[in-house]
């Protein structure tokens, strides 16, 4: 029963990471659209991210209750800073690297491989360390 209950967890997961990479990925497209630069485009969509799956992970994935919200937070907030300042370090990198827009957005390529790196730390340290 215990690996039924893991594999819907892990699907509710990556559905609300789905939407939460929409939202990421949809306030980047609106802010490179206005011309924002890059790296500002990256680091408030990384936060808007950031607090729309914090809701979704708390009450839909993990669903964790209690009086603990705050120290759920800044667990989760600190453990997204760091993979977010690994998202923000490598971005540059990538984006380096990047020859060409993808779908017609500069910074695309690189924001999707930053992000699948993150995803993968994120929900270890979401399920062994912030909602256990």
């Amino acid at each position: 029963m215990k690996r039924k209950e893991d594999l819907k967890e892990l699907l509710i997961y990556m559905l609300f990471g789905l939407l939460t990479t929409v939202v990421n990925w949809g306030t980047y497209c609106v802010l490179e659209y206005f011309h924002v630069d890059l790296n500002v485009c990256n680091v408030v969509s990384w936060f808007v991210a950031v607090i729309f799956t914090f809701f979704t992970n708390k009450f839909f994935v993990f669903k964790t209750t209690g009086k603990g919200i705050w120290r759920e937070f800044c667990l989760f907030f600190g453990a997204r800073t760091l993979t977010g300042v690994l998202e923000l370090g490598l971005f540059p990198v990538f984006l380096h690297l990047e020859t060409r827009p993808l779908f017609g957005i500069a910074g695309f390529m690189p924001k999707i491989s930053v992000c699948m790196i993150a995803v993968v730390l994120n929900y270890f340290c979401s399920k062994w360390i912030i909602f256990k």
